[in-house]
């Protein structure tokens, strides 16, 4: 299957989708979506949310400038009194994985250059453990208050529940989730969902044959399309997958394209 000639091909109609719980931007061609960096699903605008809340719309958009200009520390203080003024648990969900993208830019910190590194290359380490040991905390307990919410619909907490579990790397448990997503929709949140759980046992081949099968049908997740970009590259099609993700990034951009362009190019420069 030429997928870049698929993808290129589809129909060019796009509808800018803000996520509620972390204020992430996906570029979506109609249908069912999942956030570009939390994967929870989206559908709204960014005008029609700010509509029904101008002031958590407004501090998501805020703590967003502030990732990206690496100013962690104040993007958790604004996460925090989000927090405090919400009993939504899948905003906990959204806050442990900003936490998790915090304590890796603790760590990416780590330097061997410069003089006295040591000292400060322990203290990054402690500062990045304690993070993601936070992180963990608040997974833990998005689980516990996903499930005595019975305000959540049904497919939207089991596929809450499967991300956390994914985040926290208890594959076995994200297992159980995925057949109870299946159980309840046997459709496009549940193929989604078997895409991230194959991608992290790394069955690459289940990856390109479950892409295949969205791209059959339009329109589909656009994140399906990292993944299969993802999973080219591991399987050797290295310029597939490079081209596919220039394509991706320059019509529908998304951090996890740069990345994995920079990886591929890494890796090949070092082959």
């Amino acid at each position: 299957m030429n997928h870049l000639k698929i993808v290129s091909e589809k129909p060019t109609m796009k509808k800018h989708l803000m996520c509620s719980y972390c204020g992430a931007i996906t570029i979506s061609s109609g249908g069912t979506e999942f956030c570009s960096n939390c994967e929870l699903t989206v559908k709204d605008t960014k005008t029609k949310l700010i509509s029904l809340n101008h002031t958590l719309i407004t501090s998501l958009d805020t703590i967003n400038g502030f990732y990206k200009n690496n100013k962690f520390s104040d993007a958790d203080d604004l996460y925090l009194n989000i927090l405090k003024d919400t009993d939504d648990p899948l905003f906990l969900y959204t806050y442990a994985i900003f936490l998790i993208k915090y304590s890796n830019f603790k760590l990416s910190k780590v330097s061997y250059d410069k003089e006295g590194f040591m000292e400060d290359n322990a203290n990054y380490r402690t500062a990045s453990w304690k993070i993601y040991g936070n992180a963990r905390m608040f997974l833990y307990n998005c689980i516990e208050r996903i499930e005595k919410n019975q305000e959540i619909h049904p497919l939207q907490k089991r596929f809450a529940v499967f991300l956390s579990m994914m985040k926290l790397g208890n594959i076995r448990s994200a297992s159980i989730e995925l057949e109870k997503i299946k159980g309840i929709e046997n459709g496009q949140t549940y193929n989604y969902a078997k895409i991230i759980l194959d991608s992290a046992i790394k069955n690459y081949d289940q990856i390109i044959i479950g892409s295949e099968n969205f791209l059959s049908n339009t329109p589909y997740p656009q994140n399906v399309i990292y993944y299969l970009a993802f999973a080219l590259f591991k399987n050797g099609k290295i310029r597939e997958s490079i081209k596919l993700s220039q394509f991706m990034n320059k019509n529908y951009p998304n951090l996890k394209y740069i990345e994995l362009i920079k990886t591929i190019e890494k890796t090949t420069a070092l082959d």
